[in-house]
């Protein structure tokens, strides 16, 4: 028996060996380009081994725990990691944020104290905040970021804690007055913080002029005892997440300094008098930086099920079609089809992960000039960015865990327990639907305003592809061929999206031309919306996607990673050609060449498909996979993991025992 199954591991093995020689670029050279350089890649394998090196950070103390032991571990390892990265002398704020993503420690319970807490007190607070971010940068203090309410979520304007200006104290009185307006959902919130910022209704005479930014204090710094007039507390098991502990907060009437508003933007004199931003959405700053993570985080969530999809269909052998030799399921045209759309996307939203981090990062040193004309328009970019990734990963995630069939179910394959924890991604920091309206709405506004005026200055980068629409535009492609041609897919991406926000348009104008006002309007018009802001942020994915791939030196690389760029933009049209047909831009041939390319394009990407996965060149710990070995020796894995489960101790074996007897016995009574 041993010899049968050392034989049928070695085949297994031998079956990536083969695939990977089978591969007609380097994965190297791919991981290089992907990391910004071959140091780069060298640097992030030294990061690596520093905590393959640490035996306190080792995977196997977090299998198969209950909750509390999952949190408490999670709490010690990021406690543990960051005394480490003092030790060796890491300062780079990417790189730290590798090691405590490599580590599994994100999301955890010090996740929104690096994420929103600390960054929110640099970048909204002042001079009064900086030593509680140099507290918070030490760890000396742990923060969360309290905005979520039970009663309201992605919806700012009604949310219902009040912050009330008393002048005689020169102090703020936070207060939660109803049921609804109990903080609900704020991550670290139940166990783990004892600072928040809040997000509260700022009050002064009876007069509300929104929501704005506080520092609360919730538990003692002696012994983390609840401080008075708070009650918190964990709000119960969730699908995912299961290392947070997502709390609720309710305040009776707490007051605190008048230092303790975030006043970078805006602020209230001794007297009163309030002091106003110079741009309304400024408060919306924290929210931005949360939706550019996702974006990264959502490449990486959706890599990761990809390659322990693609990893598994290369040594999972099924059903004949010729001779005794059973195929690789990854040899079936269905299996490919599935994988490769979510291994374009991936390699697509790692692109995009990118240049929304540049945009970010320009559109933060211009706020901090004072130059906020660029906010609106990364509001709605990052908005629709953060809707489209996560809507589009979770389900790749989930669909690559069916293609790995009953094994994809278990927790050892890697994938459930991404998925359930990703889930979350799709309402967290702005739910999608709601999101996508918010761009939907910039798109519209900005648009009707320069069909009214006339006037393009300034007009917003990334919709000035909008003001060249030609509503009498064709498809120009003559054949199944064209469609493999970068310009003739943007082209249609691009026309498609154009007359989706016309058609928008018009038809909000055409209910307030019939009485209707804006708001009633724009109600009416919701699921048109939601399907234009789709349109403009898969366009402008699957352009940049283009633009990157024209900086590859490399032409194997290139054109390797040009299939991809092919199917994951003929994949959107094929999905959507109803739209192209209904605006008179396809003809039926067209939606035929498309799906006759999309079939092309599967063999041409299967020789690379182990390659393109072995360039994110994750290892075996970070990807925590039976079915994602490098090695390929599922079989044997998937045993291993199954003889660590509880239920294989002798204790519960006799636990069983006992009360299958017990029961009997009262049968017999």
């Amino acid at each position: 028996e041993y010899g049968v199954t050392s034989f049928l591991c070695l085949k297994l093995m031998t079956a990536l060996s083969e695939e990977r020689n089978n591969s007609t670029f380097c994965p190297r050279r791919l991981t290089n380009i992907l990391n910004g350089g071959a140091e780069a890649t060298e640097r992030k394998q030294k990061l690596e081994k520093l905590i393959l090196d640490e035996p306190d950070f080792s995977l196997r103390r977090r299998r198969g725990v209950n909750r509390t032991e999952l949190y408490m571990e999670t709490l010690r390892c990021s406690l543990l990691l960051n005394q480490k990265i003092k030790e060796w002398g890491i300062t780079n704020p990417e790189e730290i944020q590798f090691l405590k993503q490599y580590a599994k420690l994100i999301p955890g319970p010090l996740w929104v104290h690096d994420l929103l807490f600390t960054p929110t007190l640099l970048n909204q607070g002042t001079d009064y905040h900086l030593k509680y971010a140099e507290l918070a940068k030490e760890y000396q203090i742990i923060g969360c970021y309290a905005q979520t309410e039970l009663g309201h979520g992605t919806a700012l304007r009604g949310l219902e804690t009040t912050a009330t200006f008393d002048k005689n104290t020169q102090e703020f009185i936070l207060h939660t007055p109803t049921i609804s307006s109990i903080k609900f959902w704020p991550g670290s919130l139940a166990v783990t913080a004892n600072f928040t910022i809040i997000m509260a209704r700022l009050i002064i005479d009876n007069t509300d002029y929104g929501n704005h930014l506080f520092l609360l204090q919730l538990r003692s710094l002696k012994d983390h005892s609840i401080l008075p007039g708070l009650e918190l507390g964990d709000i119960g098991q969730k699908i995912g997440y299961h290392a947070s502990d997502n709390g609720y907060l309710k305040i009776n009437n707490v007051r605190i300094p008048k230092a303790n508003l975030l006043n970078k933007y805006a602020d209230v004199a001794p007297d009163g008098t309030y002091i106003k931003p110079p741009h309304n959405k400024l408060s919306l700053l924290s929210l931005v930086l949360g939706r550019v993570s996702f974006v990264k985080e959502a490449y990486l969530a959706l890599s990761i099920g990809v390659v322990i999809g693609i990893r598994y269909s290369c040594v999972r052998r099924q059903g004949f079609i010729t001779g005794n030799q059973e195929m690789k399921i990854l040899d079936y045209q269905l299996q490919q089809y599935r994988l490769f759309r979510w291994l374009s996307s991936a390699y697509a939203f790692f692109f995009i992960s990118k240049y929304i981090s540049r945009k970010h990062a320009g559109l933060v040193s211009q706020i901090n000039d004072m130059n906020m004309s660029s906010l609106a328009e990364f509001h709605a970019l990052s908005s629709g960015l953060k809707a489209i990734c996560t809507f589009t990963t979770a389900e790749g995630i989930e669909d690559t865990r069916k293609a790995c069939g009953g094994h994809g179910y278990l927790i050892s394959s890697g994938i459930a327990d991404i998925y359930t924890t990703y889930l979350a991604a799709c309402t967290v920091e702005g739910e999608n639907y709601v999101l996508l309206l918010q761009t939907a709405r910039f798109l519209i506004k900005a648009v009707g305003a320069a069909a009214l005026s006339k006037k393009v200055e300034n007009f917003p980068e990334t919709i000035q592809y909008i003001l060249h629409y030609d509503k009498n535009d064709k498809c120009l492609a003559s054949s199944a061929e064209n469609f493999l041609e970068s310009r003739v897919q943007l082209d249609a991406l691009k026309f498609r999206a154009c007359s989706l926000i016309y058609m928008c348009l018009a038809q909000i104008q055409e209910e307030m031309n019939n009485g209707h006002s804006l708001e009633h309007a724009s109600q009416n018009l919701m699921v048109l919306s939601v399907h234009c802001a789709k349109a403009h942020i898969q366009y402008l994915i699957a352009k940049n996607f283009v633009e990157s791939l024209e900086t590859i030196e490399d032409t194997n690389i290139r054109k390797v990673l040009k299939h991809l760029c092919d199917l994951y933009a003929l994949n959107i049209l094929d999905s959507n050609a109803s739209d192209l047909y209904m605006f008179g831009y396809f003809t039926q041939s067209h939606g035929h060449c498309i799906k006759k390319q999309i079939s092309s394009l599967l063999p041409k990407i299967r020789p690379n498909a182990i390659a393109l996965t072995d360039a994110w060149n994750y290892s075996d710990y970070f990807l925590n996979s039976a079915l994602g070995q490098y090695d390929g020796n599922v079989y044997e894995s998937l045993l291993d993991w199954a003889k660590t489960s509880e239920f294989n101790k002798p204790e519960i074996v006799s636990r069983v025992f006992e009360t299958i007897k017990s029961v009997r016995s009262r049968s017999r009574l």
